[in-house]
């Protein structure tokens, strides 16, 4: 177990960083011979309508919502965490800043996100309710912990090794899923409604970039990083 030695790292902070609470990725300072990757998330297809909830077990909650297991808009796919490849972008502290994620609507907000290794994950609830998040990394509990309304956020300093999901769901409200890739370093983005992701400040070089979406799964692909940037896309299905 390698809890005791993240813990013993987390509060290692990297200076002057701000984070975007859409994807948890850090604004870093910019480097010598930086440039940006961006792209877009394609979705093949005609895409599956997405299902209604009924949601009206729980007055907090409405009488029902759509499910984000899967958002296309106008072909482009949403919700996709992109980084380059663990374990081939240099060493780097976690931050002290945590990623946040809201309980809204009885729906996790975002429902994907990105941390680095022993970067700290506060998971809020904002609903008058009760909810009780449940953490896992792959198939094992990682906690599982009631959260009233009004309850101080719960922080987690483990939330796993790079390269593994922390992943959380709800005992209460079934539907609530939210998921976590963790990265070993800072350079990774989600996608938006719109497809596009965009990281920036990455050092010059060639790498492998990854594309993982939690029901589509992992693409990968070969980008080069000049001044100028570099240009990225991902087809899914």
């Amino acid at each position: 177990m390698f809890k005791s030695l993240v813990l013993a790292t987390s509060l290692l902070g990297l200076g002057g960083l701000a984070f975007i609470a859409s994807s948890g990725q850090p604004a870093l300072a910019q480097a010598k011979d930086s440039g940006t990757i961006s792209g877009t998330i394609q979705f093949s297809g005609k895409a599956p309508a997405r299902k209604t909830i009924d949601t009206s077990s729980d007055a907090a909650c409405g009488a029902k919502q759509e499910s984000d297991a899967l958002i296309v808009t106008k072909g482009k796919l949403q919700d996709v965490h992109v980084r380059i490849k663990n374990g081939t972008a240099g060493k780097h502290k976690a931050p002290s800043s945590p990623v946040v994620i809201e309980q809204i609507g009885c729906v996790y907000k975002p429902h994907v996100l990105g941390a680095m290794v022993g970067q700290p994950v506060a998971i809020r609830n904002k609903d008058k309710t009760m909810h009780n998040v449940h953490a896992y990394i792959g198939k094992e509990t990682w906690f599982n912990r009631s959260q009233p309304k009004g309850a101080p956020d719960i922080v987690e300093r483990d939330t796993g090794e790079a390269g593994e999901v922390f992943e959380l769901k709800c005992n209460v409200h079934a539907w609530m899923h939210s998921y976590i890739p963790i990265t070993d370093h800072p350079y990774f983005d989600v996608s938006g409604s719109d497809g596009s992701f965009s990281i920036k400040n990455v050092p010059a070089g060639s790498y492998t970039l990854e594309a993982w979406h939690p029901k589509l799964g992992l693409k990968s692909t070969k980008v080069t990083v000049g001044k100028t940037g570099g240009k990225a896309s991902f087809t899914y299905p």
